[in-house]
């Protein structure tokens, strides 16, 4: 969607039960890179060890993504009630405040 010019945007709430899903996600991905982080180093047979690098490496390029994944791509799609608010106000030629009765009248003689 991102690549076709087409906004994902959610809101705050969304993008606050989205957090709350990946956290977990994200910290079971740091467990397992000291979990086999230790493994490889207590591992022996190279035939499990070379799988054991293969996970390794899949995590290492995995984890970094997750923990960046909300601030790189998700929050900055993110709506706030701010910015509605700017939406619905930027372009009134008042900009949301009361517009003065008296302004652009000609009271001279």
């Amino acid at each position: 969607m991102l690549a076709s010019g087409k906004s994902l945007a959610i809101t705050e709430e969304e993008f606050k039960l989205l957090e709350e899903k990946l956290k977990p996600h994200i910290e079971k991905e740091k467990e397992m890179l000291e979990a086999v982080t230790k493994l490889m180093e207590e591992v022996e047979d190279d035939r499990i060890k070379k799988i054991l690098i293969m996970i390794y490496e899949d995590e290492l390029m995995h984890h970094p993504f997750m923990t960046n994944f909300l601030d790189l791509v998700i929050k900055r799609e993110t709506i706030t009630e701010q910015d509605i608010w700017g939406m619905l106000f930027r372009d009134l030629p008042t900009h949301g405040h009361v517009a003065d009765p008296y302004v652009g009248k000609d009271y001279g003689p």
